[in-house]
């Protein structure tokens, strides 16, 4: 049964929701200024160097095909010239990262291209899917299509869901509820040929229920191992009082997602008028050999006290879970964890930690996460994980202060 430690905090949500708008302008590789900075002493064993005027979300993909990974931010690209540094930039597409984005081969060249989730500049309260093709240098070209309007939207994801070897587009979107379509919040649309590139979107239950809800991450991960890749959405309902909510939908195999599981990972017994969710993490918990989901969760009740949890949902290896428990944990704010690209070993020791928005949760082997090997004072709008310098250790990059003038990314290389 979900428990939680309680104390005094602030809601934290607003900071969590401010990665969804970023907007940028410009284009060209660029020579970048790196600033070696302190960030509360030393960490990963090493101090992080600072990338100035980058920020928001996240993510690493090999953008210019030499091997190594680049840095993805809403201001921009940040190249690696494979030791883990970042001499040179390629500046982002307009809109940014939009509502949300993400990276992948949509276009079949080989090139890692960007798709922006964003509002649709028009009045009509609807959205837009842009595809940004990637030229195979580190930047983005012009906006190759478009989508249609989208009424509601606040996640992407991309992936091949049907088995084509073409990449989909899957979308997470907000929904009030209603008495037609209470649940059909995922909406996934497959990759065709011809000039529309993707058939129309085709709606599915996201398993949270008749009520509202707004979704803040979508991953795509073969979680019953059937080689299929299904969805899991973390997010929020809001109403009168505030819920976290963990949701899974299975791949039947052709792309489809007939049913979909939602998982309350919300301390019982509570009134909380503000929810905080992060992650997923997924991962090995208990070593059983089966993929589990991690969350972290906020909740805060009317008189301001705090219930925070590292909320653990395991997995029976068929796409089925338990209900969510906390695991042992800091007893004091943790930060929340990303969407993705947010496990590694990072001290060697042979057991997964957590990357969050404050620093390392370190595994003990045994199913918890009892230390935060801490960044510093400040949180990060974002932290990834990948072995940035080639050395087969797990590197961090991080971005802090969404304020435009302020924004930067940090590089952490593992020297532990």
């Amino acid at each position: 049964m979900l428990s939680g430690v309680t104390g005094e905090g602030d809601d934290m949500r607003l900071g969590w929701l401010a990665w969804l708008r970023r907007a940028t302008r410009g284009r060209g590789i660029v020579a970048v200024a790196a600033v070696v900075v302190m960030a509360g002493g030393c960490f990963l064993g090493a101090d992080p160097v600072q990338y100035a005027g980058f920020g928001g979300p996240l993510d690493l993909a090999d953008l210019n095909g030499d091997g190594h990974p680049d840095i993805v931010s809403c201001s921009g690209q940040l190249l690696n010239d494979g030791t883990g540094a970042f001499p040179t930039s390629s500046p982002g597409v307009a809109p940014a990262c939009g509502i949300d984005a993400a990276t992948g081969d949509v276009d079949g060249d080989g090139h890692v291209d960007r798709v922006v989730l964003h509002e649709n500049p028009a009045p009509t309260g609807h959205y837009l899917i842009s595809l940004f093709p990637g030229d195979g240098t580190g930047g983005f070209g012009p906006e190759a299509w478009v989508s249609g309007d989208i009424p509601s939207a606040a996640a992407i994801a991309l992936g091949d869901v049907n088995g084509d070897h073409r990449t989909d587009i899957v979308i997470a979107a907000p929904g009030e509820g209603d008495s037609v379509h209470p649940t059909e919040r995922y909406q996934v649309m497959l990759a065709v040929d011809g000039p529309e590139r993707f058939a129309a979107p085709v709606s599915y239950p996201d398993g949270i229920g008749d009520q509202p809800f707004f979704p803040l991450s979508l991953v795509l991960r073969d979680l019953d191992g059937d080689g299929d890749l299904d969805l899991v959405t973390v997010g929020y309902s809001a109403n009168t009082l505030e819920s976290g909510w963990l949701g899974i939908s299975l791949n039947d195999g052709t792309g489809a997602f007939p049913a979909g599981t939602g998982y309350l990972v919300t301390p019982p017994g509570g009134r909380f008028t503000s929810a905080a969710v992060g992650g997923p993490a997924i991962l090995d918990v208990d070593g059983n050999g089966t993929l589990d989901v991690v969350v972290t969760t906020q909740h805060v009740d009317p008189n301001g006290v705090q219930t925070i949890c590292l909320a653990a949902l395991l997995g029976d290896g068929n796409g089925g879970f338990q209900p969510p428990e906390c695991l042992p944990a800091p007893s004091g704010s943790y930060g929340l964890l990303g969407e993705d690209q947010n496990t590694g070993d990072f001290n060697h020791d042979g057991h997964t930690d957590l990357l969050t928005s404050k620093g390392v949760l370190e595994g003990d082997g045994s199913g918890g996460f009892p230390t935060l090997n801490d960044f510093g004072p400040k949180e990060s709008d974002d932290a990834v994980t990948a072995d940035l310098d080639g050395d087969g250790r797990p590197d961090i990059a991080r971005s802090t202060d969404s304020n435009a003038s302020q924004r930067a990314v940090s590089v952490f290389l593992n020297r532990l």
